[in-house]
């Protein structure tokens, strides 16, 4: 594995960023002796979290480790993809420079963050929910063992972990694990378990997603004619996801269980968090195929052995940051050239860090990605080559609903120029380690049929 150069990247260009430093920067601060689980619950949005402020339950077992847990209120997935996120999640690089996308795996070249913890002696596995995660998509990367199944249940999933833990509990791990159940369902109603939590939280019912054709599934009536959606019928739609939500989270609280009766929870770290979130027609569409809050505004909780209260930071971060974070709090040094800045100087409350977060679009050969930059007051996304740009103010318009772009064009242009710079920057970081977009992954005639069916490919 090669070691990768840091470049000046977007943050010379913005004075008013703050670039923390390595993992030399924090001290008095290590977690070297404990397990390490890292938990992606693939599609869920913060905001549907009990932690979060949720009007629903959706989230009992994640909501209670959170009582004395660190939570980031605002934290944001780089892509709204699934193998993209996580590719960002796993290299801390931008999704322009490792190139990673729908049909092209993670190169061997970029040195993983499983791989960090495996040359450090921990023992290393990942239990996958979906075929991107996998190793024909290069995600086997420092993992002694990974099990990839696609949309294997919670249920199923908890039965390959909980053998893995019994059998490495006395040795120090790193552990990941991806629930794939809160995605929308490929064939039947949009979010659908197959158990009891389905009806958690809707109602009687009898609306349009009890009366679909036979050739036509839930998915794909909100892709094709969701402007035939009714109030009850939306209700009903967000009332699934949430309730595979709630599937989910009570299959996290039996590794949680698990944990304890191995007496591992009090000698491991558990992080919990999101590659996107999703979206039900906020900004025009459903699922997750933009760059808006409701696409990208995912959980970061970070629960340490012995913490007593619960810490909330509001700064503003990203997957990106999560790879230096775990090295840093590892105790593992890593390089510099990580995109992603370590968050235990917030943690420790001993710095500060200015209030920006950038998301982009799938690489792509010939064009320029779609970005989405929140920087400070203004929330900035640019589409089509730089040629169709909204602006947002994040003080009084949470939600990203007032597009400000026509009244405010002399910010407008102040946030196209860091973007075109940042897009510069991450050309030229990409060309200096060689990265190069590779031909497509030979998917077989069923997975091809399944991400199309996802939504994923055309």
């Amino acid at each position: 594995m090669f070691i990768m150069k840091r470049t000046t990247l977007f943050f010379y260009i913005c004075s008013c960023i703050f670039l923390a430093g390595c993992s030399s920067d924090v001290e008095d601060i290590s977690y070297s002796d404990y397990n390490i689980i890292l938990v992606s619950l693939d599609t869920l949005r913060a905001d549907h979290m009990g932690c979060y402020g949720y009007h629903r339950d959706t989230t009992p077992n994640i909501d209670k480790l959170a009582e004395k847990s660190i939570i980031f209120d605002q934290f944001y997935a780089q892509s709204h993809n699934t193998i993209v996120s996580h590719a960002t999640m796993f290299s801390s690089l931008y999704p322009m420079v490792h190139v990673v996308t729908p049909k092209t795996s993670l190169q061997e070249k970029i040195k993983t963050l499983a791989e960090y913890f495996q040359d450090a002696g921990y023992a290393t596995a990942a239990f996958t929910a979906h075929s991107w995660l996998s190793e024909k998509m290069g995600f086997n990367q420092g993992f002694e063992s990974l099990k990839s199944q696609q949309s294997i249940s919670a249920e199923d999933n908890n039965k390959l972990i909980n053998p893995w833990l019994e059998k490495n509990r006395k040795r120090k791990f790193f552990l990941f694990l991806h629930y794939f159940d809160v995605h929308s369902d490929p064939n039947g109603q949009p979010y659908e378990t197959g158990s009891e939590f389905d009806k958690k939280f809707t109602r009687d019912y009898a609306g349009v997603f009890t009366r679909l054709d036979d050739n036509m599934i839930g998915r794909e009536f909100l892709v094709e004619r969701s402007a035939e959606l009714g109030r009850e019928d939306l209700e009903y739609v967000v009332a699934l996801y949430d309730g595979g939500i709630a599937y989910t989270d009570y299959y996290v609280g039996k590794v949680l269980e698990i944990l304890e009766t191995l007496q591992l929870l009090d000698k491991t770290i558990i992080i919990i968090t999101s590659d996107h979130g999703e979206a039900f027609g906020e900004h025009g569409k459903f699922f997750h195929q933009q760059l808006y809050k409701e696409d990208v505004h995912v959980p970061f909780i970070i629960r340490i052995p012995g913490q007593q209260y619960q810490e909330r930071i509001p700064s503003r971060v990203g997957i990106i940051d999560i790879m230096p974070t775990m090295l840093d709090m590892a105790n593992i040094p890593y390089s510099e050239e990580l995109q992603g800045e370590s968050l235990l100087p917030l943690m420790k409350e001993s710095e500060k860090r200015q209030d920006y977060v950038i998301s982009t679009g799938f690489p792509r050969r010939g064009g320029y990605s779609t970005i989405f930059l929140r920087d400070g007051q203004w929330n900035f996304y640019t589409k089509n080559d730089f040629t169709k740009n909204e602006l947002y103010d994040f003080l009084s318009d949470r939600n990203e609903a007032n597009d400000l772009s026509n009244e405010k064009t002399l910010i407008k242009e102040n946030e196209l120029r860091k973007i075109k710079q940042f897009y510069r920057e991450q050309e030229e970081l990409k060309d200096s380690l060689n990265i190069k977009l590779e031909e497509a992954v030979p998917f077989t005639e069923e997975e091809v049929d399944l991400l199309k069916r996802l939504g994923y490919l055309d």
